[in-house]
């Protein structure tokens, strides 16, 4: 927004406290708050996935119920049914495509797949991990996995980028190699998909639709406050049914 614009709203704030008061003003807003947060979580927003998604974290989208724990090895055909089954769920959890109309062909095993089994952490990461001095000593646990569903695009691209880290590593301590590694994902390496479009983010529309459709030129001036006091007593009265 450039200064204009935050001129004008500045201007329409002050105008709406002076004709209304602030307790009129700070109600109104507290309302819009509330149903722009209700309609971004029923149109299944999360604002976890809101950040940019690390190649070497659990990604933007990763929910742990839509994942499986295991160990070092590639997934077994069981596993790989599961995490098909929680991919076209879930989506992937770097980027969260559902790849309803594409696959693409691992660059690890040469076959085509819309989803594969990201260890995470990546074993690379936690190869590194192990190695730090309280682990190798039995002083923490050592580094547990869990397969999340994973395009293959992401996964070509996550392993291009541990493979880059990889190799830089010369000369570090233990826990400089852990950290060099951890970190590699993210950054400016780090997926970003704030421009995709989503479901989600028709929650502004909706919002706005609460307080144009069907009002006068009049009502839209003030924030439409009937119609947000007939949406709060229709939330109530749910919320009063399953008590």
């Amino acid at each position: 927004m450039n200064t204009r614009c935050w001129l004008a709203v500045a201007l329409a704030i002050i105008f709406n406290i002076l004709n209304f008061g602030i307790s009129f003003f700070v109600y109104v807003v507290f309302i819009r708050c509330l149903l722009g947060t209700l309609a971004f979580t029923v149109l299944g927003g999360r604002f976890w996935a809101i950040s940019p998604s690390s190649f070497t974290h659990k990604g933007s989208f990763g929910r742990v119920r839509a994942s499986i724990p295991c160990g070092q090895n590639y997934a077994t055909p069981k596993q790989r049914v599961m995490i098909e089954t929680m991919g076209r769920k879930w989506g992937c959890h770097t980027c969260g495509s559902k790849m309803f109309f594409k696959s693409a062909k691992s660059a690890s095993t040469g076959k085509t797949y819309r989803f594969v089994g990201d260890h995470m952490p990546p074993k690379s990461v936690a190869r590194e991990q192990n190695k730090m001095w309280f682990r190798r000593w039995g002083l923490w646990p050592k580094v547990k996995f869990r397969f999340y569903p994973q395009c293959v695009s992401c996964s070509n691209t996550q392993g291009s980028i541990l493979a880059s880290a990889g190799s830089n590593l010369d000369g570090l301590s233990s826990t400089r190699r852990a950290l060099s590694m951890k970190g590699a994902g993210g950054g400016t390496t780090a997926y970003f998909h704030g421009f995709r479009p989503r479901i989600n983010h028709l929650a502004g529309g909706i919002l706005a639709a609460t307080t144009i459709l069907g009002a006068s030129d009049k009502e839209i001036a003030i924030g439409n406050p009937k119609r947000l006091e007939q949406i709060q007593r229709q939330i109530e009265n749910t919320i009063k049914r399953f008590r």
